[in-house]
C-alpha cells in the first residue's frame, strides 16, 4: 500500500505509518459503507456495466475491475458498484 501511495502522491509526500494506516481504515470502512448501501428505492432507467483490465505490478494474473454505472430518469449517472475479478 505505501509504494502505490508513493506513485499517487509522490515520494515527498512524507505519509507516516500512523498516517497510511489511519487513511486505510477510513478507505476500508468507506468502500464497506459504498458496498452495504441500500438501492432499494433507487430507480435505474438504464444500467452500464462493464470491465476495466488493469496490468497491476503486484500481481501475475491481470486484473478486471468490474464497474456499474446507473442513470437516473433525468439523466444524471452514478456509481453503482464496483467489484475485483480477473480475466
Amino acid at each position: 500500500f505505501v509504494a502505490a501511495l508513493e506513485q499517487f502522491c509522490g515520494s515527498a509526500a512524507g505519509l507516516s505509518a500512523a498516517t497510511i494506516t489511519r487513511l486505510t481504515r477510513q478507505w476500508q470502512d468507506e468502500a464497506r459503507a459504498f458496498h452495504d448501501r441500500s438501492l432499494a428505492g433507487v430507480d435505474y432507467v438504464y444500467l452500464w456495466v462493464d470491465g476495466i483490465h488493469l496490468k497491476v505490478r503486484l500481481e501475475a494474473d491481470k486484473v478486471c475491475l468490474l464497474v456499474m454505472i446507473g442513470v437516473r430518469a433525468d439523466g444524471s449517472k452514478e456509481l453503482v458498484a464496483l467489484a475485483d475479478g480477473y480475466r
